[in-house]
């Protein structure tokens, strides 16, 4: 049998070594959480909501699609822009916020990324088009006629990007949402989405891109007309 022993000095030399490593390695984790912390979905009662993007970058001086799905429950529904007899349809209220991720985190890991984002708003260079209605459906319910959705419908929205926007940059768009989901009853809806997204010079296709052009078959041509008021 034999004992090592080490002197104050190295006991001393391996806890702070160790202090920091924990310290260190906490942080990362607080900073991974952080930069995830955007939630692109949430769940209401009889329905599922998600923002969506078609392309992985927004690129400068080009307009790009953003989209909302609601996915209700079965013999659920959602409503259009004019809900007819009774009902409402969903509204949409977006916010942008920006910061040179790359950079700043280099610079001050410590500091809370979020406080940053609302520190350093970019620019107007983000402008919101209306919502592009799908062609909805007459859904009847006891003597009342409304229009909407049944099962899964992608609400796009155009974004022009100003030719201003910094290539390198990241924004987190943030939109509130609320909705109403019926069927017998109406239970509304509400919730903050939020996507993050680089500035670049070209975009590639994402996992959603597939959904938007299948999206965009359900929009009305020239020549067809929504139903009546």
């Amino acid at each position: 049998m034999f004992s090592i022993k080490f002197s104050p000095q190295f006991i001393k030399s391996v806890f702070i070594f160790s202090t920091l490593w924990c310290v260190l390695l906490g942080l990362s984790l607080q900073i991974a959480k952080a930069a995830d912390g955007l939630s692109s979905r949430a769940e209401g009662p009889h329905i599922q909501v998600e923002l969506m993007y078609e392309k992985s970058a927004v690129i400068p001086g080009q307009s790009m699609l953003l989209g909302v799905l609601l996915q209700p429950e079965k013999d659920w529904h959602t409503y259009w822009q004019n809900p007819g007899d009774s009902g409402e349809p969903p509204m949409l209220n977006w916010q942008v916020t920006g910061v040179d991720i790359g950079q700043d985190i280099g610079q001050n890991v410590g500091q809370d990324i979020d406080q940053r984002l609302d520190e350093n708003p970019p620019p107007d260079w983000f402008t919101f088009g209306d919502i592009l209605w799908p062609i909805p459906k007459a859904i009847p319910v006891a003597h009342l006629v409304n229009y909407g959705y049944e099962g899964d419908n992608l609400l796009m929205v155009p974004v022009t990007v100003s030719s201003n926007a910094q290539v390198g940059d990241v924004v987190n768009i943030t939109l509130d949402l609320s909705w109403l989901v019926c069927k017998e009853d109406c239970i509304p809806g509400w919730a903050t989405l939020g996507i993050r997204l680089a500035i670049a010079d070209s975009a590639n296709d994402t996992e959603f891109t597939a959904l938007f052009d299948q999206a965009k078959d359900y929009l009305p041509s020239e020549s067809e007309a929504y139903p009546a008021n």
